[in-house]
């Protein structure tokens, strides 16, 4: 019996690699898709030798609030798909939230970039595709550029 994907999660760090990405979801699964759900996930303020952030809040307000107005962009640019194109901006570890995310959303497949940007605050470092192909519930197809 085939795998049914009704559901892709696709973690985007508006790279080149992540419009690939959606390119390839939509190509390949486009009109057997229901939901598409664009993911990215910023780390957030740094946090100090003690603990503490080196700043208030308006760092992690103001990366929120630039990931959200990319998501926007990012997501227009794909509004003419047969899919629902649903969308998440969070903070925390892009890894974990990655793999909470296809857990929460029931998720049957994770698309996503072999490697991201190292810009708006590292929102992909090295080694999180590895770690959510080796821990997610679900099948990861990884793209390379």
């Amino acid at each position: 019996m085939p795998h049914i994907v009704k559901h892709i999660l696709l973690p985007i760090d508006f790279s080149d690699n992540s419009e690939l990405a959606m390119k390839t979801a939509l190509h390949s699964f486009g009109d057997k898709v229901e939901t598409i759900t664009l993911l990215t996930v910023y780390e957030g303020a740094q946090k100090n030798n003690y603990g503490q952030p080196d700043s208030d809040n308006e760092i992690d307000a103001m990366m929120g609030k630039s990931a959200n107005i990319e998501m926007v962009r990012f997501k227009r640019q794909f509004e003419n798909s047969h899919s629902t194109i649903k969308t998440i901006v969070t903070k925390g570890n892009p890894a974990a939230e990655i793999i909470a995310a296809a857990k929460n959303i029931k998720a049957d497949l994770i698309i996503m970039g072999s490697q991201g940007r190292n810009s708006i605050a590292n929102v992909f470092f090295g080694g999180t595709t590895y770690q959510v192909s080796r821990k997610a519930h679900c099948s990861v197809y990884v793209i390379r550029k």
